[in-house]
């Protein structure tokens, strides 16, 4: 799915994202300070909404220009500034605001976490990490803070302390869904199928509004074998967000597992319609092709992803796979590389790096590329039965 290829930050970050209720205010009446001033209240309690934080933001501006705003106000209406901008979308604007908010009140933890949530955005990892490390000072019993350092920590390669992050958050709030999903999603890119299903269950039962838990529990179900519950819980996703290209695209690769071609041939073309910009739907014809035995027609699908999307690894995987199975093993390695460039933490793609190089003879390089995924995934099942099979130690 599309958060396991999409560089490891921007994905943390999208699947982190918590729910996103409708709104609930008229669309046609005006925020008033006092509802702004109630919606920042709320930021440590609830997540809140982008359309209210939004409206928040609209109503300070307009306090403030009238003059109505009062001094303890002020950095209220920073945050609900930083907070609206980064829901829409604009970081680079939020950044401002959120340290002018941190500024002003040090030990308020909202605060903290809004200004981590901008600079993480923006890429500054290391400096968004101590912002959340400052948010979980100021308030240790907040579940958000812990969550964001866990989303850190996997980022930076070191999944067994993220884990312990998310059992901490999850212990803090066991009502909220995010923990349990950021629990499934680690434990199925650590291979952990059965551990992946049970965290993502979790999730969607917590909050079953929520497309993407439904949606990661699709790929969790289909890692585990369970095309059944797999197809269910894609269904779901769809349910709850119709149209979805992503749910959709799930789909196809149950089809695929399947041997359902023309299903999810015709699920992968959905969710090409639905967004034209999905490498991996068009990654995902490719696959039928390839299936049907036609490498030419799954070839150009191939390249249309690389094209598409230069930065989703999917297109160059399939040409690398095309160039295994013909024998072109210099070339495999070669689009094979270019893919774990893209993702270099991705276990699956390193492992199919050393595959091709374990076929090339170079069974040295394809021990080195088993032993990074071991370091970073210790005990993954891919990577213990793939050194068996290549005799690494």
């Amino acid at each position: 799915m599309r958060f396991a290829h999409l560089p490891p930050l921007v994905a943390a970050c999208l699947a982190a994202c918590g729910p996103r209720p409708e709104p609930t205010e008229p669309a046609g009446q005006d925020p008033t300070l006092a509802e702004a001033r109630a919606t920042v209240a709320a930021c440590r309690a609830e997540r809140v909404p982008p359309e209210r934080w939004r409206r928040a933001a609209d109503a300070f501006r307009r306090a403030a220009a009238d003059g109505t705003l009062p001094a303890d106000a002020t950095a209220e209406a920073d945050l609900a500034l930083a907070m609206a901008a980064l829901g829409d979308g604009r970081a680079a604007e939020a950044r401002t605001p959120a340290q002018r908010a941190a500024d002003a009140r040090p030990d308020w933890a909202c605060a903290r976490l809004a200004l981590g949530e901008t600079l993480f955005t923006l890429g500054e990892v290391d400096a968004a990490r101590n912002a959340y490390e400052l948010a979980a000072t100021a308030d240790p019993t907040w579940y958000l803070p812990p969550l964001r350092l866990g989303v850190v920590a996997r980022w930076h390669g070191a999944p067994s302390d993220a884990l312990a992050l998310f059992d901490q958050a999850a212990r803090l709030e066991p009502s909220a869904a995010e923990p349990p999903l950021q629990i499934g999603m680690l434990q199925l890119e650590w291979g952990r199928a059965d551990e992946a299903v049970a965290a993502l269950h979790r999730a969607a039962e917590l909050d079953p509004a929520w497309a993407n838990a439904h949606l990661q529990l699709a790929a969790a179900c289909l890692a585990a074998g369970d095309l059944a519950a797999a197809r269910a819980a894609a269904e779901e996703a769809l349910r709850r967000r119709p149209g979805w290209a992503d749910a959709l695209a799930a789909l196809g690769r149950i089809d695929l597992a399947a041997g359902d071609l023309d299903q999810a041939a015709a699920h992968f073309q959905a969710a090409v319609e639905a967004d034209p910009s999905f490498a991996e739907a068009r990654a995902g014809l490719g696959r039928v092709a390839e299936a049907r035995g036609d490498p030419a027609t799954a070839e150009q699908y191939y390249r249309q992803a690389a094209t598409i999307d230069p930065q989703a690894p999917d297109g160059l995987e399939g040409q690398a796979r095309l160039a295994r199975t013909a024998g072109d093993l210099a070339r495999a390695e070669t689009l094979q590389l270019q893919a774990v460039a893209l993702v270099p933490g991705h276990a699956e793609t390193r492992l199919e790096l050393a595959r091709i190089l374990f076929l090339a003879g170079k069974t040295a390089e394809a021990a080195r590329q088993i032993e990074f995924v071991r370091q970073r995934f210790p005990g993954h099942p891919a990577a213990e039965e793939l050194a068996r099979q290549i005799g690494a130690p």
